[in-house]
């Protein structure tokens, strides 16, 4: 069983908009997933790896050192 959460429409990138979808689902050992849907392909991932994800996101929207599109390293 899944439901989904969220739709987001791409920004524009120069090869036109995609559409995200992100769906809550029951993973393996019951563990509480998201799988990403990008037009037609599909990107599962387990609890941690969302928890994972979170961490690198806010880590980008804070601007840390590292997480920047214009840092070195």
């Amino acid at each position: 069983m899944s439901k989904n959460i969220a739709q987001f429409l791409s920004e524009e990138l120069g090869s036109g908009y995609a559409r995200m979808g992100v769906n809550a689902y029951l993973g393996s050992n019951l563990q509480r997933s998201v799988q990403f849907t990008i037009d037609d392909r599909y990107c599962a991932l387990c609890e941690q790896d969302v928890i994972e994800l979170i961490a690198v996101l806010k880590l980008r929207l804070d601007g840390a050192h590292g997480y920047c599109a214009t840092d070195t390293k």
